[in-house]
């Protein structure tokens, strides 16, 4: 959410002497937007505008489910403070509201999705508007309907509303007649929006939608109204740099910080600070304004305990529970457990057996290099060696992992190749090197064309390469010893932020016959490093019961680079 800063800059300071002389409350001038938008926009506070809709919230509205059913809607102190006293109280010189848009990113279980409810009725019948039509979107037909049955909920519970709304359930339409206003919920499978005249726009689980056309249509549809008011209420999401959630949210998030300046558009954020432990009930609590009111605490530390068992559970606790936007739907690998792995000496000691994997990549696509071999201290564990190039091209433009990689080539993590397709000299000359200074008995790569005329290659420089599968026959049994490896912290990395990054992208690909193979998400994330482990983990594997017959004979132990 937006909070003041440390030490107010001097344009907070005069925007609150300027409170202070027209009598507005204390905490009205937040932020460097308040202070923008009281000098440069001449923007005032009215007390008496937000006691208006706190007031409406009170005395129209009831809850309608759960243990508070058939209560007055009295609103929490964060729905007040954050929300609903700011969205309304703040006022331009021509007496129109200063907030035309807004998003509000929170936990799941806060009564977000009654407040919102709320808001409708408020903009439908009580906001001044003439003939407003106002709106709930979402992304199918079943998430519109919750914000339109709580909306009509409350309804008929009041004498006064019911009186003069009509509720149409079959269309999702409640009508005021005498206004000829009326309010909709709109889902985005409905195929056209266009033609509204938007006066109140409500937007419900903005993370879920992936419609740009619906998102244009309705940011626009308010266009020729006096205040239009566009607010988004949400969870986070799945990362997608191209999603509209994630657009919106970052967009929140700069305006809240500041590195956006926007003060018609209110920021309100709850969320987990960033490396926080997720598992600590003083960080529940930051995250959840609700907490112990709406959000029940037992529940919180239930669902954290099956979540610290079960990876795939930890994605769902981090957004729900924490409003933390995740890589994928479905966790693999937990990288707590990940970065607890004991790490091996940067520099293999000689005498010790390696074996390879090579995951190949094609244009504008990473290439990944891993070795491993069995742990000199632990017989039970292996040790991992990665190398990853990229070629040289994809890293102009706008592609969405730009900045990680040239932060990882500028830190050597990642080897370059020229042009916009990976030159597999530079590759080949890296795995000679590698054999000639490690025992490498074998390696893994890729059965497809691409890979075999790399191995006949490497085979005349005398490093056995093996053609290998990756679909689910090959990959299942390697893939569930590597989780296993990662799961007992036995797969012993160097901290390399590649591999790592890469684990955290990774999902369990399941066939009909229950195998499972390494997969990911989304085009963006990539698991070429964990892809090329599982492969080396299966030459390792394989040897294991018998001495092997090295693949490089003529070995030149020198030190590694």
């Amino acid at each position: 959410m937006t909070r003041a800063l440390a030490k107010p800059s001097r344009a907070i300071l005069r925007a609150r002497a300027i409170a202070k002389r027209d009598h507005w409350p204390a905490w009205a001038v937040r932020t460097e937007a308040d202070a923008q938008a009281v000098i440069e926009g001449g923007c005032w506070y009215s007390e008496k505008k937000a006691k208006k809709v706190v007031d409406f919230f009170h005395e129209f509205l009831h809850h309608s489910s759960g243990e508070w059913a058939g209560r007055p809607f009295d609103l929490l102190p964060w729905q007040r403070k954050d929300l609903i006293e700011p969205l309304f109280g703040w006022q331009r010189p021509n007496l129109t509201r200063r907030y035309r848009r807004g998003g509000v990113w929170i936990p799941k279980k806060n009564g977000k999705t009654t407040l919102a409810s709320g808001i409708c009725l408020y903009l439908l019948v009580a906001d001044g508007e003439p003939g407003a039509q106002v709106f709930s979107a979402a992304n199918d037909r079943n998430q519109a309907g919750i914000i339109y049955r709580d909306c009509a909920a409350m309804v008929r519970q009041d004498a006064s509303l019911h009186s003069i709304l009509e509720l149409v359930d079959s269309r999702k339409v409640i009508n005021y007649p005498s206004q000829n206003a009326y309010y909709e919920a709109l889902s985005a499978d409905v195929p056209t929006k266009e033609g509204l005249n938007i006066s109140g726009l409500v937007v419900d689980e903005l993370h879920a939608i992936m419609n740009r056309a619906l998102w244009s249509t309705l940011a626009y549809g308010g266009a020729s109204r006096r205040q239009p008011l566009l607010l988004s209420i949400s969870t986070a999401g799945i990362y997608s740099p191209a999603s509209i959630g994630w657009e919106q949210y970052r967009y929140a998030k700069g305006v809240a910080d500041g590195s956006i300046e926007d003060w018609a558009f209110l920021p309100v954020i709850y969320e987990a600070p960033q490396g926080a432990d997720w598992t600590s009930r003083r960080v529940w609590r930051q995250a959840n304004p609700s907490y112990g009111i709406t959000t029940k605490i037992e529940h919180f530390a239930e669902e954290c305990r099956e979540a610290e068992q079960s990876p795939p559970k930890q994605n769902d606790f981090l957004r729900y529970r924490l409003n933390i936007w995740v890589q994928q739907a479905t966790r693999a690998i937990d990288l707590r457990i990940w970065d607890e792995a004991p790490r091996h000496a940067e520099v293999p000691t000689a005498g010790r057996l390696w074996y390879g994997g090579l995951d190949l990549g094609g244009t504008g696509d990473m290439s990944a290099w891993v070795m491993v071999s069995p742990c000199p201290d632990d017989p039970e564990a292996v040790d991992v060696l990665g190398r990853f190039w990229l070629p040289e091209d994809t890293l102009r433009g706008n592609h969405p992992n730009a900045n990680l990689y040239q932060q990882w080539a500028r830190s050597g993590h990642l080897g370059l190749t020229p042009g916009n397709v990976t030159d597999e000299r530079f590759i080949q000359a890296a795995i000679v090197a590698d054999a000639q200074r490690l025992q490498l008995v074998d390696g893994n790569i890729d059965r497809l064309f691409q890979g075999m005329r790399l191995a006949i290659e490497l085979k005349d420089e005398g490093v056995t390469m093996v053609p290998f599968g990756q679909g689910f026959l090959s990959m299942a049994t390697p893939t569930r010893k590597f989780i296993d490896l990662v799961a007992a912290r036995r797969l012993h990395h160097q901290g390399d932020p590649v591999l790592r990054w890469m684990a955290d992208n990774v999902v369990l690909k399941k066939d009909a016959a229950g195998n499972v193979k390494v997969d990911k998400e989304r085009s963006m994330q990539k698991v070429d490093g964990i892809v090329a482990t599982v492969m080396a983990i299966d030459r390792y594997e394989r040897h294991a019961a018998a001495p092997p017959a090295l693949g490089f004979q003529a070995f030149v132990f020198g030190a590694p680079r």
